[in-house]
């Protein structure tokens, strides 16, 4: 039905009320609206009353015009609101529905719409914090349209934490986010253009090749880097990057080397081979994490080399300054850099050849481990590139391997192999590195076998306890005493798994946002095993490794929780596990808290207090307490007064 008629029909009227009734005989234009809207009058029965009383209008034996012509636009008026019709210029559009998509528009209540994109489109704090917990708690809001486009804005939040988070978030959306990725994307962009790249990597990988070509040709700088990455899913790229090592300069050949690393083609490998002949820093360094075929095979040969050139260096006559810097002739310090590229060039690599190079290495830990000070295993002399993968990492494992024994730094090597690259010869070597020579285990390699236990037995948890424990000194001590130091080495590697509700199963953490999947066979016999052992440490170990529970296994770990928070000084932690587990009993926690915190904030024991879990009445009740106890004296705090808690409670009794 063509509504313009009745627009031209109300316009017309509006301005005969100005021009006043006296003229309405007079006004042709009225008239030809009046025939306008005849074919309508057909159509419905309140057309049919408007034409009519436009008609009675326009009669001149109308006795009351001025009337009439009100009546008239009242009405019209009416049912131009009922039809609520917009008019915009341009073409009609079909609108384009991603594909795979099961679900387009979802009832996300507007609190958590107007809260999540406050907290990915606006500057200021706790908005990290607020966006995991509305993820958390309504995660089947993600589903609707309008939060995947606010999550897309959010690939530019102002806290780059956050930002880096909603990548994950978004490559968990699958093939449905792409049309909005990939809609305004700008080559010559900033950070969130390479964050986009990464979740269309992340999502559609090879499939988005031709994507990636096309976005090079005028890509700059951050944005021309993360292209240059995604092109190493196709392998047809080869060519074009190895001409690109001629054309690129700075960060973006960097890269170009780094994605070169990961092509399993005789070409790359070539390449890298004529490169580490002539400097083997310059081609070992991109080779970390790097598990394609060729560089398998040519590292061992490279490693024993270097090796065989360091263990043959006057040990005794290299000297390190306090920070460990080596002080010594360039040709013995590239000596020293090419073991420390080829020492690092073993992560993620398996095989019985690494293997080998594992320990002949440690063959020498005694030389090896003197050695250091001169510059053995210290990061400031590696030149890394910072696009690597796992480069973070390398930072992370150096600045902790330095004044280390050196078999630690060689553990700090294994372990996270292991995750990366669970290889068979790998896990072997693990256990045979812990077993030790004559039965004389090295706890030094405890973290690592306890990763291959995890990952291989249906219940590990009688040979962790096994290595807890150390034999009585005297035979007339009955029990033995646990062990420490072997303690910390399980809970360190234990602290590499958690749960993931996002990948539905358990992933390793290897540092900072780097996470691959594993299966875990015995789950809930190593965390009844954890329970056992309980300490702070350990329960924040339980609390990463907690799988989707049932009600009765919530109320469990619920109630665990509250008693090892009632126990435990510095508590603050145990809300969020109890928050977790829909645990809502707190009696007593803010009343220790303030009791084991004497010179506490007023701002911090309010804030430890919000945080209960329970909603209001359970704060109020708790703050109440700490009033009466603050009242009796029992408790002394010049930054807590009586009037400050009695306006904390009013407030919170009216939320």
């Amino acid at each position: 039905m063509d509504t313009k008629p009745i627009y031209e029909l109300r316009a017309r009227l509006r301005a005969a009320a100005i021009a006043g009734a006296s003229l309405l005989a007079e006004d042709f234009r009225l008239k030809r609206a009046a025939e306008a809207i005849k074919p309508l009058e057909a159509s419905s029965p309140v057309f049919a009353k408007i034409g009519q009383m436009v008609n009675q209008l326009l009669s001149p034996d109308n006795a009351n015009p001025t009337s009439t012509l009100l009546e008239s636009i009242t009405l019209v008026d009416a049912v131009i609101c009922t039809l609520g019709n917009v008019d915009v210029k341009g073409e009609i559009e079909s609108l384009e529905v991603p594909k795979n998509n099961e679900e387009f528009v979802v009832n996300a209540p507007y609190s958590v719409l107007k809260n999540l994109t406050d907290a990915l489109t606006t500057t200021g704090s706790g908005h990290y914090n607020l966006a995991c917990e509305i993820r958390q708690n309504n995660l089947e809001a993600f589903q609707d349209y309008r939060v995947k486009y606010v999550l897309v804005q959010g690939l530019n939040a102002s806290y780059a934490e956050l930002a880096d988070l909603v990548v994950t978030w978004l490559e968990n959306e699958g093939e449905a986010i792409l049309p909005f990725v990939m809609k305004d994307f700008d080559p010559k962009g900033k950070k969130e253009m390479v964050r986009r790249v990464q979740v269309i990597e992340g999502i559609a990988g090879e499939r988005a090749n031709d994507f990636y070509l096309k976005m090079l040709e005028t890509a700059e700088k951050d944005v021309r880097q993360e292209l240059i990455y995604a092109l190493r899913f196709a392998p047809e790229n080869i060519e074009l990057l190895i001409d690109m090592v001629k054309t690129e300069k700075g960060k973006a050949k960097q890269m170009v080397y780094s994605v070169l690393a990961k092509m399993e083609d005789e070409r790359a490998h070539a390449l890298f081979q004529k490169t580490i002949e002539k400097k083997p820093a310059d081609g070992l360094k991109y080779l970390l994490n790097v598990s394609t075929s060729w560089a398998v095979k040519m590292l061992p040969e490279i490693f024993h080399k270097a090796l065989a050139e360091v263990i043959a260096l006057p040990v005794d006559e290299l000297k390190g300054d306090v920070t460990g810097v080596c002080k010594t002739d360039k040709e013995t310090a590239a000596k020293i850099a090419a073991l420390n590229y080829c020492i690092l060039a073993l992560l993620g690599k398996g095989g019985e050849e690494i293997c080998a190079c594992y320990r002949a290495a440690l063959a020498h830990k005694d030389l090896l481990n003197r050695l250091k000070p001169a510059g053995l295993m210290y990061f400031s002399d590696l030149d890394i590139p910072d696009m690597v993968e796992l480069y973070y990492w390398v930072r992370h494992l150096f600045y902790r391997i330095h004044n280390m024994y050196f078999a630690i730094g060689m553990e700090m090597i294994l372990r996270p192999s292991l995750m990366l690259n669970p290889d068979p010869s790998l896990k072997a070597l693990a256990l045979e590195l812990y077993q030790g020579e004559g039965g004389q285990k090295d706890v030094h390699f405890l973290s690592a076998a306890v990763i291959v236990k995890i990952m291989e037995e249906e219940d590990c948890t009688q040979w962790l306890e096994e290595q807890l424990t150390v034999q009585p000194a005297a035979a007339d001590q009955p029990k033995p005493k646990t062990n420490k130091v072997c303690m910390q080495s399980i809970q360190e590697a234990l602290s590499h798994i958690c749960y993931s509700r996002e990948k539905n199963g358990y992933i390793f953490k290897v540092v900072y946002s780097e996470s691959y999947p594993v299966t875990i066979p015995c789950s809930s016999q190593i965390i009844a095993w954890m329970i056992k052992h309980a300490s702070k440490d350990m329960d924040n170990i339980i609390h990463n490794w907690l799988p989707p529970l049932d009600e009765e296994q919530r109320r469990q770990m619920g109630e665990y929780f509250y008693q090892r928070a009632l126990l435990t000084k510095d508590n603050e932690e145990y809300l969020l596990y109890m928050k977790g587990c829909g645990w809502t009993e707190c009696k007593g926690l803010g009343l220790q808290y303030v009791k084991n915190n004497p010179s506490v904030g007023g701002w911090s024991i309010q804030r430890y207090l919000s945080q209960m879990p329970g909603g209001n009445s359970v704060i109020v009740e708790e703050a109440r307490a700490i009033y009466n106890a603050v009242q009796a004296g029992e408790i002394k705090n010049k930054n807590l007064s009586l009037h400050m808690l009695d306006q904390w409670i009013i407030e919170w009794s009216k939320e």
